[in-house]
């Protein structure tokens, strides 16, 4: 496909791209030809899109920049922008975009992005994580559900370099949450509340406890680091207590 004058347009908004065009001394419609691959995909629900993987330049690095314009009229406009390996991009007519994309050498992040209308949304009840030395998949986010009447639970797994689990779960602003871990022998792991972009705190010690300052979704990491080994998996098990 031979990007339109319209689409490269709706391209050339893009500061980075900008400054790939600059330094290859190319216009831009030369430039993006050569080193974009390009898709179209028509979603069940009638909107047109066009989907832009960099295979080669500056918009590539260890992964490369992907881009979906949606047709408006006679023009585009953008509705998707991410990075992944471009082997693995994926556009659907059913609304999604699945890819892979290295997070460190050892895990790569595979989400999947849904269409609302507007634009394509992070579904994280649909994404994994996969790790490479230990071979497995896993869920992106775990929900935590507290069996009826009880405000504990216990949380179990493994956990190797980099890797483990991320837990999701609701909790209101003055409430005190417990995060406590059991017979930890060896080697313990990273474990990391957050609200939203916000650091709660991290547990050090095998125990931690305070009051909430916000009522929402709170995520909790758990996961290995300077472990040697990353081919090894170490089993945690964690006690978290909201009252």
């Amino acid at each position: 496909m031979i990007p339109s004058a319209a689409l490269v347009a709706a391209m050339m908004h893009d500061k980075d791209l900008r400054a790939c065009v600059g330094d290859a001394g190319l216009a831009p419609s030369a430039y993006i030809a050569s080193t974009f691959d390009f898709r179209r995909v028509a979603l069940h629900t009638g909107e047109r899109m066009i989907v832009a993987i960099a295979r080669t330049g500056c918009m590539v690095s260890r992964n490369s920049a992907v881009r979906v314009y949606r047709e408006v009229g006679g023009g585009f406009r953008l509705v998707f922008s991410d990075n992944a390996m471009p082997e693995t991009v994926e556009a659907s007519a059913d609304g999604t975009i699945s890819s892979s994309a290295h997070d460190t050498i050892d895990t790569i992040v595979e989400p999947v992005y849904a269409w609302n209308g507007t634009s394509y949304v992070f579904a994280p009840q649909q994404s994994h994580v996969y790790d490479i030395s230990v071979e497995q998949r896993r869920p992106y986010q775990v929900p935590v559900r507290f069996a009826p009447g009880t405000s504990s639970i216990v949380l179990r797994g493994t956990y190797a370099e980099n890797f483990g689990e991320t837990y999701v779960f609701q909790a209101k602003a003055g409430q005190t949450l417990t995060i406590e871990l059991l017979n930890q022998r060896g080697h313990p792991p990273g474990v990391a509340l957050n609200f939203g972009d916000q650091d709660v705190t991290d547990v050090n010690g095998n125990r931690w406890s305070g009051v909430l300052h916000s009522s929402g979704t709170y995520t909790l990491d758990v996961f290995g680091f300077d472990i040697p080994d990353h081919r090894t998996l170490l089993p945690y098990s964690i006690r978290l207590v909201i009252h």
